[in-house]
């Protein structure tokens, strides 16, 4: 159980690999292609996977995995990468490391690895279906945010609709269920370089024992570091929500320190229980924005990601909803928190939440490990 908890926090877990050249395909042009694949990397599920490879922190062999991206002989290769000795005993290395893999005489990763004009082509078919879907999402997003603020959470809009709407336990069971995504215990990888600007992940705490609530934290490729404060000090929300009297002197002034707690030692943040009318809303919300989501044609993503069509929507999902959030942000309608963003913010105002687990998602998870 601890081991599979701690695997559970990475469920929406993201790698940042980069160039500075609008040619991906020459590989002098690349100031480091590890930027590439650390920026425009993420992988879904449980476990580890491709980009957790230390392989992929040389910058060489993050240069020969681009130049694979769409299959390419180990003839041409050479040419590209003239300069490289050894360079057979490095495709091996990525080989064996499940990094890449052999098919009709040419390399290819075993992830999608979309930059240059795939990239521009997936988010141009991507713009067109979220100007269908945006529209008819607004009402239901501006409810949502006008409970918030009433509750007064206004600074934790952003929070709430990404990581307990679009990001949550509540969707990805629904996406399990309904069969739209693989079960989380199979780990999806990609990369999309340069990422969406509002590219955005979720972490969930404690990871190393099972509790009826999480503290849950969104956090970004710009935070200022701290959702992983807050990670690292979990028990100190966990008591400010639920255990209060547990709470000591310093544990009151770090939470005020982070933003989280006022003088009067009120909490801040949003702490959410079962009975609370907002937690069925939440749920409700889940559902009803896949239920918008399902004039999605895949096709047209699959012919750019290569992949089946489970593996694409999860690829697909993440940047449709960070697309949305971008559009909210614009519209006035949620705040983007200053620690998520490259503004300045020395709290961690916004980020975080006490919820309920949801038992259901829970199950769903033992249930796939166990076949």
């Amino acid at each position: 159980l601890t081991s599979i908890l701690k695997m559970l926090v990475y469920f929406s877990y993201t790698i940042l690999i980069g160039c500075q050249g609008e040619n991906p395909g020459n590989h002098s042009e690349f100031m480091d292609p590890r930027t590439i694949i650390n920026q425009g990397g993420l992988s879904h599920g449980l476990g580890y996977g491709p980009l957790d490879s230390g392989l992929l922190q040389d910058s060489l062999n993050a240069a020969i995995l681009i130049e694979m991206r769409k299959g390419i002989k180990l003839q041409e290769l050479q040419k590209q990468f003239p300069e490289i000795t050894g360079l057979s005993q490095r495709i091996d290395s990525l080989k064996n490391a499940g990094i890449i893999v052999f098919c009709g005489q040419k390399f290819f990763p075993v992830f999608p690895l979309i930059i240059g004009e795939e990239r521009e082509s997936y988010f141009n078919i991507l713009s067109g279906d979220v100007d269908r879907i945006y529209d008819e999402l607004l009402p239901d997003i501006k409810q949502l945010a006008g409970m918030a603020k009433e509750k007064g959470w206004e600074a934790w809009t952003y929070h709430i609709v990404w990581s307990l709407v679009f990001d949550s336990q509540f969707v990805w069971y629904k996406m399990v269920d309904r069969e739209m995504v693989p079960p989380l215990t199979e780990l999806m990888t990609w990369v999309i370089y340069p990422p969406h600007p509002y590219k955005t992940g979720t972490n969930y705490y404690p990871n190393e024992e099972f509790r009826d609530f999480w503290i849950v934290v969104s956090w970004s490729p710009y935070d200022n570091g701290m959702p992983g404060e807050i990670g690292s000090e979990w028990n100190i929300v966990y008591n400010a929500a639920l255990q209060p009297d547990e709470l000591t002197g310093p544990d009151k002034a770090w939470l005020k320190e982070m933003g989280l707690m006022n003088q009067d030692q009120e909490i801040l943040f949003p702490a959410i229980h079962e009975d609370d009318q907002f937690f069925n809303h939440l749920q409700e919300m889940a559902g009803s924005y896949l239920d918008k989501l399902r004039n999605v044609s895949i096709e047209p993503y699959q012919e750019i990601t290569t992949q089946n069509s489970k593996y694409t929507w999860c690829i697909i999902y993440h940047d449709i909803s960070w697309e949305i959030m971008k559009r909210l942000e614009e519209d006035y309608v949620v705040n983007r928190p200053g620690a998520l963003s490259e503004r300045d913010s020395g709290t961690a105002t916004g980020i975080n939440s006490v919820i309920p687990v949801y038992q259901p998602f829970i199950d769903q998870i033992f249930e796939a490990l166990d076949q």
